[in-house]
């Protein structure tokens, strides 16, 4: 049993009231990779094949958890996501593993367009006042910020866009008040792109579970936690 993701804890978040149906799982996976805890993730992950519902099979299961993990690099950076990601190939079969990947992000030149949209679909009419902001920082800010829309976020063959806004909301919300100001964009965001606030507030709490449970067992351990604005 791991010392923090146990069959407990796990059932909680699964039953999280309100939260979207087979999000547990890669939400999960997603706060406890940027809190730094990356072994966690294969128990998430074994826990969500047991206990899966008729429509979502094993296949479905590890592309959600890996694609959730990839576009939390958008928060926590690569450092957590590959540690993430090593963790749970552990736990997944051979044929599954080797197994190509279902998105379209080997096969095409990014698409500066499709990042653009999922951007204005967050932020609607302050897209552009966001972006602005990031460019009087460092211009090269808002140009690696579209880079990481149109590379990670945008791909949609696996996490729409509603869903790729609960992984940032949950993520953001590991930030603390560090990260409010991108935590109030992406929390409108999943409104803005079909979700509904019910879900927003599910998703936060399922965060706030686990990042209580990891500060009582004393397990917080290099999170980054940086003041900004947009993301």
């Amino acid at each position: 049993m791991h010392p923090l993701a146990t069959p407990a804890l796990l059932s909680a978040l699964r039953n999280t009231p309100n939260l979207p149906a087979n999000s547990w799982y890669y939400l999960s996976s997603v706060a406890f990779a940027l809190l730094n805890h990356p072994s966690a993730i294969p128990h998430i992950y074994t826990t969500a094949l047991s206990t899966a519902s008729d429509d979502e099979g094993a296949s479905e299961i590890l592309a959600k958890s890996r694609e959730a993990l990839l576009k939390a690099s958008a928060i926590g950076g690569l450092p957590s996501t590959i540690n993430a990601l090593h963790a749970l190939k552990s736990v997944v079969a051979s044929d599954l593993l080797d197994a190509p990947s279902p998105t379209s992000r080997a096969d095409r030149v990014l698409s500066e367009a499709a990042g653009a949209e999922l951007w204005d679909s967050i932020y609607g009419k302050l897209g552009g006042r966001v972006m602005s902001a990031l460019r009087r920082s460092y211009d090269d800010l808002g140009t690696v910020a579209r880079l990481v829309y149109a590379g990670v976020l945008a791909e949609e063959k696996i996490l729409g866009r509603r869903e790729t806004g609960w992984v940032l909301v949950a993520g953001l919300r590991i930030g603390g008040a560090a990260w409010e100001s991108q935590r109030k964009g992406h929390r409108r965001g999943v409104v803005n792109n079909g979700g509904s606030w019910e879900e927003v507030e599910a998703v936060e709490r399922l965060a706030e579970r686990i990042l209580d449970e990891v500060r009582k067992a004393g397990g917080l351990v290099g999170r980054m936690a940086v003041p900004g604005e947009g993301l």
